[in-house]
């Protein structure tokens, strides 16, 4: 399942411009489709389970 940039904001409880930058700087999974940013789901739950070990 792919999720957009509101859906993964609403998970994070943070704004879509927050989603934006982490996914301009790499520190969540995500991939491009045609200039729309997607993100899969499995990914970003696995990336929740681990916490942020980019710090």
């Amino acid at each position: 399942m792919f999720m957009s940039v509101k859906q993964v904001a609403e998970l994070f409880n943070v704004s879509e411009l927050t989603v934006y930058r982490w996914t301009k700087s790499g520190k969540i999974p995500s991939f491009n489709v045609g200039g729309i940013i997607r993100f899969e789901y499995d990914e970003i739950i696995e990336y929740l389970r681990k916490g942020d070990s980019n710090k």
